[in-house]
């Protein structure tokens, strides 16, 4: 199956200028550039630790001239999150990526131009650790083989306050497959005790038709078994659907999936 050569992927420019008065943030999103899908994208202004969408626009790049403006109280530890999606996927992991700002750095230069990347990590000063997974399809029978081997330097203190830096901890890995937004299956690990570098070795298969490869995901996560409250997510990769990230080259999704490869990768987990 072909698939076109389009940028985009991990990483992609935008420039977007950003300037205060009174705590009232005026943003002015200028272009995006080397996007891995066409037409028009949806874009979305948060501020963390909020969380809640402030504005939405909607967009056609690589010239967008997208005006956004909104207030603020209290700058000190927020960040400005300015997301992108496809306009026919807004769903929770169907970002193409996101920029993150720092409000006390743009109150402190006044207006200026920030040249920007897009990455598909959500939230800042976040490492949860890395993972390593292998990936492998078949396109006879249109089925991908998904091994998690091993997980490595897990922190979770930053998202839970009543653990110590040096706390082990139970966990195990949650492998879902998405059709553009929709979820289509999700599998579990077993749970394996007491580790900050945890050996999974678990394997999971998938049904992905050829026909739906352009727009198929797999979000790995690792999640904190927890005894009297809801298991969380200490960490996530999203794999696919974009083939290409910036400069043509082939992401791992894009390696399984254009070239039939098998790969084995340390990911960095994000949130």
């Amino acid at each position: 199956m072909d698939f076109p050569r389009r940028r985009g992927g991990d990483t992609h420019a935008l420039t977007v200028m950003v300037s205060s008065f009174f705590y009232r943030l005026f943003v002015h999103v200028r272009q995006l550039e080397g996007l891995p899908v066409e037409g028009e994208v949806l874009l979305k202004l948060t501020v963390l630790p909020l969380g809640k969408v402030i504005k939405t626009a909607r967009a056609e790049p690589p010239r967008v001239n997208e005006h956004l403006h909104l207030t603020v109280t209290e700058p000190v530890k927020k960040v400005l999150k300015l997301s992108v999606y496809p306009a026919r996927s807004q769903g929770k992991y169907g970002a193409i990526g996101h920029a993150l700002l720092g409000l006390e750095e743009v109150l402190a230069r006044k207006s200026e131009d920030f040249n920007m990347k897009l990455y598909r990590h959500a939230e800042p000063e976040i490492n949860p650790g890395s993972i390593q997974i292998s990936l492998e399809y078949d396109a006879e029978h249109q089925r991908l083989t998904l091994r998690v081997k091993k997980a490595s330097n897990l922190m979770i203190c930053q998202l839970v306050k009543s653990h110590k830096h040096t706390d082990k901890f139970n966990t195990y890995v949650k492998a879902a497959l998405f059709k553009e937004d929709q979820k289509l299956r999700s599998k579990k690990s077993s749970v394996v005790g007491n580790e900050r570098d945890p050996c999974y070795d678990q394997e999971f298969l998938f049904k992905i038709p050829q026909k739906h490869l352009a727009d198929s995901s797999v979000v790995v996560s690792i999640m904190l078994k927890e005894l009297l409250r809801k298991d969380i997510a200490i960490g996530r990769v999203i794999l696919g659907p974009y083939m290409y990230a910036e400069g043509h080259t082939l992401t791992p999704w894009g390696q399984v999936m254009v070239e039939s490869q098998h790969v084995e990768h340390w990911f960095k987990l994000y949130l």
